[in-house]
């Protein structure tokens, strides 16, 4: 019997708690409310509507760049032996910026000037011994076939050259080949960890999902709540670790990329060359294999001694045009800047071997730069070439630029369907970085509205757009209005409101027309209206033009 008793007062005691919490809830929403009578009175936040000026622009986001950015590299490959600049130093156009070791091309340019000297004399002699042809025919001969001993050898030596050039740039190719599959295989676990964090994010959420519907009909504390939340968190900073991790695998990959395609390039440029050296021995030793034929047939046939002078003089043009090339060769090690500017990017130093297919310096004209920003393709008609804007950059927000747009693409990005709008911006201080990220705004139409209200007071609903105005004895009407342009504080009323009539611009109940309200002291809820964040039923959408 006692037992009865106690359980019973239990949950008598329960039972009081339940009814006390939920009139202690009751009084908190009706004080929210208004007050007493919140019913009959509500409480509600006025303004007036006033003449204004109203802007419209276009808003958007973009970035510094350097008109003129030239990266340089060399031509051919070698180690580096000098470097004249460093990051922020000025350049100047044909100013030298590195050199590249000459040593081969100083020989190659030695043995050409050989070449030469060697086929003038041939030539010279042959036509000293016009005379004498039957007396120098042997000599000639002699020499000619001395010439094409000579040149077999050169022949035999670069071919075995080539053949060493070849493999070890096929060696490259193999380091770079097993890199790359190095780098393909982090991306793969790099994905795998990202669908696996995004499943767990999953996960966390229906979890969320599930506490919450269970705080909401309070069979759980808010702690739980509050833990669920804070796993759905942990799991979303987990998913970003494993996208950072999978942007790095992937930028892995376009580094093993870009080694492979310059182990490749080099491959080629080996190739070529070596064919190329291959090519002209080979020519050598058929031209001194001619000689020594046309030297042979001059023995027996005088009258031959004019051909023999033809090829003579043909080999003294190819040598001197061996030589020619490779002085230009020899010139191409000189590493010289096409723009005057500052040197933004050094990406070696001496010592290093360079590459045609990899920059070692990159100079950006900085004198003037373009600020780029995109827009939607329905903003087209609204932008034009010569139209002012005002660009300001995050990295010096006190100093906003007033500009005019110089240039405006006519082909909008198919995917983001936006196009470029570019703003040419003064900068012969240097004190403006390429590369900073900022914001553009295009005034496109200034309207002076003879009557306008704040934004929260309209009410967009049923295909209808309503204004609630306040009368004399508090009596709130409510009106249908045709509205104009806006910005993001007011709105313009071409009918239905005339300036000087007040206008209600927060409540948090439902008004009818006609039912009397409650006006808020503006002296707690501040001039012209309604608190930021006290909308209510009459928070509307945004009308008008794009900003």
């Amino acid at each position: 019997m006692k037992r009865w008793i106690v359980l019973a007062t239990i949950l008598l005691a329960i039972g009081g708690v339940v009814v006390w919490r939920v009139n202690q809830r009751m009084q908190s929403t009706s004080q929210l409310a208004g007050g007493k009578g919140a019913n009959r009175t509500p409480l509600v936040e006025t303004a007036k509507a006033r003449p204004a000026v109203i802007t419209e622009s276009l808003q958007s986001v973009g970035s510094l760049e350097s008109p003129f950015r030239v990266q340089i590299s060399p031509l051919t490959s070698g180690r580096i032996e000098q470097m004249a600049y460093r990051e922020g130093d000025t350049v100047h156009a044909k100013d030298v910026v590195a050199r590249i070791d000459s040593s081969d091309a100083d020989l190659q340019v030695i043995q050409s000037q050989s070449s030469v000297a060697e086929a003038e004399s041939r030539l010279a002699q042959a036509k000293l011994g016009q005379n004498s042809t039957s007396v120098t025919s042997s000599a000639n001969v002699t020499q000619q076939l001395a010439a094409l001993t000579s040149a077999r050898a050169d022949l035999n030596q670069t071919q075995q050259n080539v053949s060493a050039q070849v493999a070890a740039a096929s060696d490259t190719i193999i380091d770079a080949t097993a890199k790359l599959n190095s780098a393909k295989a982090q991306v793969a676990n790099a994905s795998a960890i990202v669908g696996r964090e995004q499943a767990s994010v999953a996960n966390s959420k229906v979890h969320l999902d599930r506490v919450t519907e269970l705080y909401r009909q309070r069979f759980v504390a808010a702690q739980d709540l509050d833990d669920a939340k804070t796993a759905y968190q942990v799991q979303l900073s987990a998913v970003k670790v494993a996208d950072a991790q999978l942007a790095a695998a992937n930028q892995s990959v376009s580094s093993a990329s870009a080694v492979l395609n310059g182990a490749t390039q080099q491959k080629l440029i080996v190739e070529r060359k070596a064919n190329a050296d291959v090519a002209s021995a080979k020519a050598r030793e058929t031209q001194a294999s001619q000689a020594l034929k046309m030297a042979t047939a001059n023995t027996f046939q005088p009258a031959a001694y004019k051909e023999n002078l033809a090829a003579l003089q043909s080999v003294v043009v190819a040598a001197r045009a061996a030589l020619s090339q490779a002085r230009a060769r020899r010139e191409q090690t000189v590493l010289r800047s096409s723009i005057t500017g500052t040197v933004t990017a050094r990406t070696a130093d001496p010592g290093s071997l360079a590459s045609p297919s990899t920059p070692i310096m990159t100079i950006q004209y900085l004198d003037w730069l373009f600020f780029n920003a995109a827009f939607p393709i329905e903003t087209s008609g609204r932008i034009y070439v010569g139209q002012s804007v005002v660009v300001g950059l995050d990295g010096q927000p006190e100093r906003p630029i007033d500009g005019t747009i110089t240039d405006v693409n006519l082909v909008a990005d198919p995917q983001s369907r936006q196009y470029t709008v570019r703003v040419k911006i003064s900068n012969t201080d240097h004190k403006l970085r390429a590369g900073m990220f900022g914001h553009i705004q295009i005034i496109t139409k200034v309207v002076h509205a003879e009557a306008a209200v704040p934004k929260e007071a309209v009410r967009q609903a049923g295909g209808k757009t309503t204004v609630v105005v306040v009368s004399t004895d508090k009596k709130a009407h409510v009106r249908d209005v045709v509205i104009g342009a806006s910005d993001d504080k007011v709105q313009q009323i071409l009918s239905g409101v005339t300036a000087g009539e007040v206008v209600v611009s927060g409540t948090y109940a439902t008004l009818k027309d006609g039912q009397g309200v409650n006006v808020a002291d503006s002296n707690k809820t501040g001039k012209g209206g309604g608190k930021g964040n006290r909308r209510g039923a009459t928070a509307g959408a945004p009308a008008g033009g794009s900003r």
